[in-house]
């Protein structure tokens, strides 16, 4: 980050607030990933929503087959539009609760801002200090500059903050598709810009040798060493189920070993009572997610992991590292659940970090039956950071170990997760997300005439 940019970041002057919402873990990953790509000697404050009530629909809509329909069904077409209108219009006159917490930490910092940067990772959040931005700013004699975050590469309607200073969007797909959006319901414009997914800088480090020599023994048929998978469960403990099962059925490779990561609180007690059962397991777990996210990031930092089964959500981006990083552990993805998970495997496949959908296909098949990798699919692996499972947790234990045995897991620890000579928008592909983050913020306060004093 040049001089000038860091130091209108560290300025006395100006104050730095993330605010994320408690659905799910995702909004928080993003929040902690920008937090620790700041300066050193800025020292930003982070704004939890306190919503029970996101927090439940959130789960409830994730678990339950028929309520996780209607939530899919009202993020696409007609009911999208009518439920964002309606969504909106409510958020926007309910921000009385984030206008109060932003009002007492302005009035009672020692030295008053002059200027307010608010970093949002959820639309909600951001619909509600958009609406009170312009009376806030007044009242307090601040410039109040909101800053939004797309956490999942989903052009959702509501990701159109009409108030905000800035919507980063992690691909060009996304950042159009809101720009029309927002042309098309007569909405106020904004500044959109799409940089690549901002991922932890501790998952990007690069491994040392000795350590990238093991993740690559994992994976080697006739070695010895153990394959560890990790298990972030999401915060709406989606799939705790199927996970159990998947350990299990996984036995029949006694390489493979566990280390789950997931949130101590009601609604995993019993399945973490189950995962503490297994000899092949390791618990690792937490009462808040701010703690859970930490844990996590420790995870692969004491630990070579040499694979993860995941949701294609927020974590699915880890394709953008290599497996030279410490993040690079290959991806198993199960079902999506919602359209944002849809679409983030939509990105994988058009970058080319999954196998296209015809080539999954005819994989689980030769799976299913037994039969050996065909050439041209082995081939294509050195360029896969991940791979679709199959429905079920008995046929996707059967295919994670087909895959191993026929190569084609140490076939994509050879991916450079780099874009191809072909690929459009290659600068998705970066993994300097963060980085890229803060420079188009800095950008936006030094054209905004934010010039530190002195």
């Amino acid at each position: 980050m040049g001089n000038k940019r860091q130091h209108i970041l560290a300025d006395k002057n100006l104050v730095v607030i993330f605010c994320y919402a408690p659905a799910g873990l995702g909004h928080l990953r993003v929040t902690d990933a920008l937090f620790h790509g700041l300066p050193k000697e800025v020292e930003p404050l982070i704004l939890g929503a306190q919503d029970e009530f996101l927090t439940y629909t959130h789960r409830i809509t994730s678990i339950h087959p028929w309520l996780r329909s209607l939530m899919e069904w009202l993020q696409r077409g007609k009911p999208e539009t009518v439920f964002t209108l309606i969504y909106r219009w409510w958020l926007r006159h309910s921000a009385a609760k984030i206008e109060n917490q932003l009002a007492t930490i302005v009035e009672q910092r020692v030295h008053k801002p002059k200027n307010v940067l608010v970093i949002a990772t959820h639309f909600g959040l951001a619909h509600q200090i958009g609406a009170i931005k312009e009376r806030f700013s007044q009242e307090h004699k601040v410039k109040l500059k909101l800053v939004v975050q797309v956490t999942d590469d989903s052009p959702q309607q509501m990701w159109y903050i009409e108030d905000a200073d800035l919507i980063v969007a992690p691909s060009y797909l996304t950042k159009r598709k809101l720009e029309l959006y927002g042309e098309k319901a007569g909405l106020k414009k904004t500044k959109l810009t799409a940089t690549s997914y901002p991922i932890s800088g501790k998952l990007n480090e690069n491994l040392p040798k000795e350590l990238s020599h093991k993740r690559n023994a994992m994976f080697t048929a006739l070695g010895e060493e153990k394959i560890v998978v990790a298990i972030p469960i999401s915060g709406a403990a989606v799939g705790l189920k199927y996970f159990i099962k998947l350990v299990d059925y996984l036995k029949i490779n006694s390489r493979f070993v566990f280390v789950v990561v997931c949130k101590a609180k009601l609604q995993t007690e019993m399945f973490l009572g189950e995962m503490l059962k297994r000899d092949n397991v390791e618990v690792v777990a937490a009462g808040s997610d701010r703690e859970i996210v930490d844990k996590y990031e420790q995870l692969y930092v004491e630990q070579v992991v040499g694979a993860e089964v995941t949701k294609p959500s927020e974590q699915a981006f880890k394709a953008l590292i290599s497996p030279q990083r410490r993040g690079g552990s290959l991806l198993f993805l199960s079902e999506p659940v919602g359209r944002q998970e849809y679409d983030n495997l939509n990105f994988l496949e058009r970058h080319g970090l999954i196998p296209q959908a015809a080539q999954q296909q005819k994989m689980w098949r030769l799976a299913a039956a037994n039969e050996p990798v065909d050439k041209e699919n082995r081939d294509c692996a050195c360029g896969w950071r991940g791979l679709r499972l199959p429905k079920g947790a008995r046929e996707s234990a059967r295919y994670i170990d087909w895959c191993f045995k026929n190569g084609v897991l140490a076939k994509m620890l050879e991916c450079e997760a780099k874009a191809k000579t072909e690929d459009r928008h290659r600068d998705e592909m970066r993994g300097d997300g963060v980085d890229q983050f803060w420079k188009k913020v800095s950008s936006l306060l030094l054209q905004e005439g934010n010039l530190p004093e002195g």
